[in-house]
C-alpha cells in the first residue's frame, strides 16, 4: 500500500462522536488538501507568544509559571524538535504519523510531560472535541517515545481563555499608548497517557483508506456535500468524474430512454430507499475495471424527458419516487443526471411485475456489499429503511403537535411516561 501521511490531530477525528467515515475517506484520498480550510494568522501569533512566555519565565525564575501547578512538578522546558524530525512511520500500515506538541517539559526524574495549548474557552463545544484532543496528545506521546523522549509520564491541555470581563476601575490598566492589552487565564486539563491506543487507530485509518468505494456518511453530516463537491464548482461534475460507482451513484452508457427505462426504474426505487437518495449518470461507460466519460449522443439525449421518466418509474413505484433531470456539459460532452430523492414518508415498494427486472411486492435498496440495486436481503439494510421511516414519522408528529399548540416539553414528558409504562409493563 502507498504511504499515508496523517497528523496527530487528524487521527483524533476517529474518536469524535460525530465521526463521518465518508468525509474521512475523502480527506485521506485528498491528502487533507481541503480548499475551505482557513486558519487565521492571529492564532499562530498567540501560540508563539504563549510559548515565549513559558520559556522566558523559566529562564528568569528557573520554574514554569504558577498556573502550571495543577499538573504537579514539571521541571524544565526542552526544545521541541522541528516537525520534520518529530514523526514516526508505522511499519504495519505504512502510515507516517506527524505533528508537533506545543510544549515538552522534562521532570526531575528524567521523564517527560507533553502539553498542548488551546486558545479558547473551555465550553460545551470544546468538551465535544475532547476525544480528538486526547488522541492528539497520545499520538504525540507515541511519536515522542520513538524519537528519544521517554518515558512519557504525563499529558495535559491548557486552555488559554481570553478574559473579556472588564470594569471601569480596571480600564486604565489595560490601555496602552497605541492600543490595549488582553488577559488570558489558563485552565488545565490533565489527559491520561494511553499511547497503546494509537496502533489500533492507525489500522482503522488503513482500513478506511483501502475501502474500494466511498463509505456511507454519518446521518445528518453537513460536510458530506461539501466534500463531494470540493474538487469542482458543482457536485454533478464531481459525480461524473468520480470514476467508480457508489451506493449513491450508478453509471449508464449512452443509450436511448427506451433501452434503459427498466433498469432506471429499478435503480430509482432502490436509491429512494437509502439516506439522501442517489444519482444515475448517463454517458459514462464501463471499460475493464474502470469507467470512461464518453458523453451522450445528441440523438440519445433527445429521448429523455423528465415527465416521461417520472411516469414510467412511478408505474412501478408505490409511493411515487421524486426525481430531477439535469443536463451537464463537460469537456464538450453531454451527460444526463437523474437525481433521485429519498422517500418522503413511507418506503418505496414495487407494485407490479416486469420480469426479469422487477418483482411485485419487492423492496429495493442499494447494496452495502457492492454498488448494485437489489431486494432487501440483510438485517442492516432493512433496519436502515425502518429507521428512516420512523424518523420521518416522528418529525411529522412533532410538526403536527406544534401546529395545534402542544408544547414540546409536554410531548417529551408523555413519551418518557410511555417508555416507563412499557419498561414496567
Amino acid at each position: 500500500m502507498e504511504q499515508i501521511r496523517i497528523s496527530a490531530k487528524s487521527l483524533g477525528e476517529l474518536a469524535l462522536p460525530n465521526f463521518c467515515p465518508r468525509c474521512f475517506w475523502i480527506k485521506l484520498h485528498r491528502n487533507y488538501r481541503l480548499p475551505y480550510q482557513i486558519f487565521p494568522g492571529i492564532f499562530s501569533s498567540i501560540d508563539s507568544y504563549t510559548k515565549k512566555i513559558t520559556n522566558m519565565h523559566y529562564e528568569q525564575h528557573e520554574r514554569v509559571p504558577d498556573w502550571f501547578g495543577g499538573f504537579g512538578a514539571l521541571g524544565k522546558p526542552v526544545k521541541v524538535p522541528h516537525y520534520s524530525k518529530f514523526s514516526v512511520l508505522d511499519a504495519d500500515t505504512n502510515i507516517l504519523l506527524t505533528g508537533v506538541p506545543d510544549e515538552i517539559l522534562q521532570r526531575n526524574d528524567g521523564s517527560y510531560f507533553i502539553i498542548d495549548y488551546k486558545t479558547a474557552k473551555f465550553t460545551g463545544t470544546q468538551d465535544q472535541l475532547l476525544p480528538m484532543y486526547e488522541v492528539q496528545l497520545n499520538a504525540y506521546a507515541y511519536i515522542a517515545e520513538r524519537v528519544g523522549f521517554k518515558p512519557i509520564s504525563g499529558l495535559g491541555l491548557i486552555y488559554y481563555e481570553p478574559v473579556t470581563g472588564i470594569s471601569v476601575d480596571e480600564l486604565d490598566s489595560f490601555l496602552l499608548d497605541d492600543g490595549f492589552s488582553m488577559h488570558f487565564r489558563g485552565k488545565l486539563l490533565p489527559i491520561y497517557p494511553k499511547p497503546n491506543i494509537i496502533p489500533g487507530l492507525l489500522k482503522r485509518v488503513c482500513e478506511i483508506y483501502e475501502l474500494p468505494q466511498m463509505p456511507d456518511g454519518v446521518k445528518g453530516c453537513k460536510d458530506c456535500e461539501l466534500m463531494l463537491g470540493m474538487l469542482y464548482s458543482d457536485p454533478l461534475t464531481s459525480l461524473i468524474t468520480l470514476g467508480r460507482e457508489e451506493r449513491f451513484l450508478e453509471y449508464k452508457e449512452s443509450l436511448p430512454w427506451d433501452d434503459l427505462k427498466q433498469k432506471v426504474a429499478k435503480t430509482a426505487m432502490g436509491m429512494a430507499n437509502i439516506r439522501n437518495g442517489g444519482t444515475i449518470v448517463i454517458g459514462v461507460r464501463k471499460r475493464g475495471s474502470g469507467y470512461v466519460q464518453e458523453g451522450m449522443s445528441q440523438e440519445h439525449t433527445a429521448t429523455y424527458d423528465l415527465d416521461d421518466i417520472k411516469a414510467y418509474v412511478n408505474r412501478f413505484a408505490d409511493p411515487c419516487v421524486r426525481m430531477e433531470l439535469h443536463e451537464k456539459k463537460l469537456n464538450d460532452k453531454t451527460f444526463l443526471a437523474i437525481v433521485v430523492q429519498e422517500f418522503d414518508e413511507l418506503p418505496v415498494v414495487c407494485k407490479r411485475d416486469y420480469p426479469p427486472f422487477m418483482r411485485q411486492g419487492a423492496i429495493y435498496t442499494r447494496s452495502y456489499r457492492m454498488p448494485e440495486t437489489c431486494e432487501v436481503r440483510s438485517q442492516s439494510e432493512m433496519r436502515e429503511i425502518i429507521e428512516m421511516g420512523v424518523e420521518k414519522g416522528v418529525r411529522a408528529f412533532v410538526k403536527m403537535a406544534q401546529r395545534v399548540g402542544v408544547p414540546l416539553d409536554e410531548i417529551q414528558q408523555k413519551s418518557e411516561g410511555l417508555s416507563t409504562i412499557h419498561r414496567d409493563g
